[in-house]
Parts: C-alpha cells; structure tokens; sequence
C-alpha cells in the first residue's frame, strides 16, 4: 500500500494540483514524523512568521500513529499544497516530498535535524533508503540542505547523491537559541522545579541512539546505565533520555527536549549520537559509552576518525563508572576544539541566513 501510493496516487494528485499557478510566499512546515512542529524548525519559524515575505502553513503528521484514513487524508492535503508552495521546509526524511518530481518553481529546504557528519546515512547507509526508491534519488528534490560547517558538506553530498552547490553550511538553525542566555536561564529554572532530587548534585545524562530502524529500534547498554546509578556516589544523578523512536521514558528525566537537558547536564553519555555536537558547545565532558563498537563500524560506519571526538571511552558497566568519574580531570579546550571544526557555522545566526536565502529566491524569480 505504501509503495503504490508514493509511486502511482501521490504523483497523481501532485499532477491534479499545480494547475494553478505557484504561490511564491507559501512556505510549508512539513514533517511526518511528529504530531506538531519539531523543535528543529522553532527558530525558523518564529522568524518567519515576523517577514512581511511569507506566510506560512504548518503540515505535520506522524506517519507511524494513527490509522491509514488519517495518514491518507493528511498525504493528500500535503501534496496538493506542496503542487502550488513556493517552498517546503523539512528537517528529517519526508517520503511525500520524494514521491514525484516537483515543480522547479518550489523550492526545498532540508534543516535536518542534526549537526555534525558522524555516521554513515542515506545511501552510503546500507538499508537507510526504501528499497521503492532504488533506481531513483530520495533527496532529488531539495534545493538546499543546511550543515553545521564546511568539513559536513562533502559528506552529505556524497549521502544524499546531490550537488554540492546545494549543500550549503549555513548553520544549522535550531542552534540559534544556544547563544539566548535569558532561555538557558528559563531552562535551568524548569529544571529544577520538575526535577528537585538533581539538586546540587551533578548531573550525568545518557542520551544513546537506537540501532536498527524507526520501526524496530533497540537499545545497547541500559542494564549498565542502570548498574551505573548504584556504583555512583550519592552527588550524582543519572538521567536516562532516549531516542523519540525507543519510545520509553526514564521516570527521573524531566519531560523536557534533550536539547534543553544539555543546559543542565555535566557529564554526558553518548554513543554515536549527533547529540555530542551540540554539547560539546557548553565546553563540559563527555562519556563515548560503545559496548557494540567493532559492530557498528563494520554494520554503519563513520565519515570521521572515531578517535577524534574528544571524550572520555567505555565498553563496560566498570569501564563506564570509571570514565565518570575521571570527567573531574576534563581539559575544556578539547571541546572547545571540536566545535570550532564541526559546528563553526553554528553561530546564533543560522536562522538568518536561511532566510536571507528564501529572500533571494523570490528576488530571482521575481526579476
């Protein structure tokens, strides 16, 4: 079913609908991943909702809740509002925007969600692309997709099979809030009303990635973060936050974004999450906690050394009590290295470039 609407209905009601002409001020928020707007596009649209240029319509659906009449209905919305959209705006894969070739008049933007170039995606990813889309290109479609720095470009090119004339590194957007002082305050705030027993303590949070696929993911490690909880003095705290696919919850986290528990933490756990590049912008350590590593290299692989992430390394619940508590010897500058080379365009001001480039599209479509 899924296959037949991307390749026969979708194109079609595409088809059906751009026979009026394209608004060149529509911009459309899209996900099919979330219910609401995703935290990835806040700061764009915030920003866009100030512009005289644009008016803006947000389309957001989980794909993976909900019946096949609600998700049906919501493709359909979507595809005869992208036929006539003078852009779309995504953050994640958005099969329906892949679904048929768009009109050169509309373009798309790719925020993606994460900084950095760490692990192998799209099709250096065995497995990452629908096999429905083998013998074309998924991202075919995107006019422009925004990296962290310059070092990222070549490897989302080289993934996405696109030109590196749309790959650009303009920062990636969400990251503006990170230089919004009175927001971090607010955070810690927060923090500390729905989450009291943290504190004075320092507080450690493992934020992991999931292996497998959205629809089967799995966990590496938990029964260790949990052992770790018990071998930690009592001035720790372990926040145990999940990918949104696990679909579990730590009953101690606080229902608040990772993003946001970045503002607070001390020692992060990772493993080959994205997440490590946004911390290492607070200059604190961070724990690579990697029992399946020789797996992973050789099942996904990387577009960087592996060693050069600065973080402390375990393999094992002792391994893992131990890395923790050596974070108390953490060398600043290492990190502050580190996102000097990976997330340089990350300057509070990557939202405003995006948009400074939407402002010139309507300029040359306009001359």
């Amino acid at each position: 079913m899924k296959t037949i609407m991307q390749r026969v209905l979708l194109p079609v009601v595409y088809r059906l609908s751009k026979r009026k002409d394209v608004d060149r001020t529509l911009v459309i928020l899209a996900d099919a991943h979330h219910d609401e707007l995703p935290y990835s596009m806040w700061q764009l649209e915030k920003k866009l909702r100030e512009e005289p240029y644009f008016h803006v319509m947000e389309l957001c659906k989980d794909y993976q809740k909900g019946s096949w009449r609600e998700i049906f209905r919501h493709m359909l919305l979507f595809m005869r509002t992208y036929a006539n959209a003078g852009f779309v705006v995504i953050c994640d894969n958005h099969l329906p925007v892949a679904s048929c070739k768009k009109r050169p008049e509309t373009k798309v933007i790719q925020l993606w969600h994460s900084g950095g170039a760490l692990k192998r995606f799209g099709y250096d990813a065995p497995g990452n692309i629908p096999k429905s889309y083998h013998g074309g290109n998924v991202f075919a479609n995107y006019d422009l997709v925004t990296v962290s720095a310059d070092y990222a470009v070549k490897p989302f090119v080289r993934a996405m099979k696109t030109d590196e004339s749309r790959v650009k590194a303009l920062g990636i957007s969400r990251t503006d809030w990170f230089y919004d002082e009175k927001a971090k305050a607010d955070i810690r705030a927060r923090f500390e009303r729905e989450c009291p027993a943290a504190t004075g303590k320092k507080v450690v949070l493992w934020a992991p990635t999931f292996r497998g696929s959205a629809g089967a993911p799995r966990l590496v490690g938990e029964d260790a973060l949990e052992a770790l909880r018990g071998l930690l003095p009592n001035e720790y705290y372990v926040i145990i936050k999940l990918h949104p696919h696990a679909k579990k919850a730590d009953v101690r986290a606080p229902k608040m974004l990772t993003e946001e528990l970045l503002v607070v933490t001390d020692i992060l756990i990772s493993d080959y999450s994205s997440v490590i590049y946004d911390f290492a912008f607070f200059n604190r350590p961070m724990v690579l906690f990697t029992p399946d590593f020789a797996e992973y290299e050789r099942s996904c692989g990387f577009y960087e050394s592996y060693n050069s992430i600065p973080a402390y390394r375990a393999a094992d619940a002792q391994g893992l009590y131990r890395a923790v508590l050596a974070c108390d010897q953490w060398d600043e500058s290492l990190t502050g290295d580190f996102w000097a080379r990976t997330m340089s365009a990350c300057d509070g001001h990557a939202t405003e470039r995006v948009i400074r480039w939407m402002r010139k599209q309507l300029l040359y479509r306009a001359l």
